[in-house]
């Protein structure tokens, strides 16, 4: 669709749809090894030495989203380096959304026709004594629309 106009799109699927559909299959396709990751690294996060147990709930949340990733970067930061930078991958999938909506462009354009130049009349002047008293004609019953 490079450089034609959206008229020239036939699908009853709009170009947006399609283009938040294959964004919605990159994120996930980021995000799942990148959680899965993170659930692995708690092991070896433990294995190496022991920590407190709730450090293992909070690997747990992060690898379930950007809440218990933010989570695990304030508690855990660089104890697990590795599960900090997966934690930062997650936090910034969030962007991918807004910035998906900034793909497309309509940029407005004069096109040239062949049956001149386009207009919208203004009125300049107002007659007032054309102007119906509208509340005296409902009340009185005298108002007969044309």
């Amino acid at each position: 669709m490079n450089e034609k106009p959206l008229t020239q799109w036939k699908s009853k699927i709009s170009l947006n749809a399609i283009i938040s559909v294959f964004a919605t299959i990159s994120k996930s396709a980021l995000l799942v090894p990148v959680t899965a990751s993170v659930s692995q690294l708690k092991w070896l996060h433990f294995e190496q030495k022991a920590h407190i147990l709730e450090e293992m709930d909070t690997f747990d949340r992060s690898s379930r989203g950007p809440l218990g990733a933010l989570e695990l970067l304030i508690r855990v930061n660089l104890r697990a380096p590795a599960a900090s930078i997966g934690a930062v991958i997650i936090l910034l999938a969030l962007a991918i959304d807004p910035f998906t909506q900034q793909i497309l462009e309509f940029p407005v354009r004069t096109i040239p026709t062949s049956l001149g130049n386009g207009g919208a009349g203004v009125q300049a002047a107002f007659d007032v004594s054309n102007v119906y008293n509208w509340s005296a004609g409902v009340d009185t019953g005298t108002y007969f629309p044309a």
